[in-house]
């Protein structure tokens, strides 16, 4: 199973850049390039948004996370911080942009984060 990320020609790069976040596979230029799992622990994510629950029907998004603790070294793993995500706003640029900023400014800094 490819892990496909959000590169740096992603309009989910794009968002990430705007609400102040660093993608850790911002430097790949590909919009949707794949790692292999030692580029995935070298790049030691601080948070995973899984969008596999977006694409996978019938997947529970208790059950992506589950799936994250095969990588018990990430950081995002160790605190507790892989999401799993299934909002066509992320991922299709479009007249919702603002809501998908808000939306991902609370995914990765909590409640209120838009609000300030």
């Amino acid at each position: 199973r490819p892990l496909y990320v959000a590169g740096g020609g992603s309009y989910v790069h794009e968002l990430l850049t705007i609400v102040g976040a660093d993608n850790c596979a911002g430097d790949l230029d590909a919009a949707w390039p794949t790692l292999s799992e030692e580029a995935l622990v070298q790049r030691a994510p601080d948070v995973v948004l899984d969008a596999s629950t977006g694409v996978e029907a019938g997947v529970d998004a208790a059950a992506v996370v589950r799936r994250w603790d095969a990588y018990p070294t990430l950081p995002a793993v160790r605190r507790g911080r892989v999401v799993a995500v299934s909002s066509d706003a992320l991922f299709r640029p479009g007249p919702r942009l603002v809501e998908a900023v808000g939306e991902l400014e609370r995914l990765l800094f909590g409640e209120g984060a838009s609000d300030e």
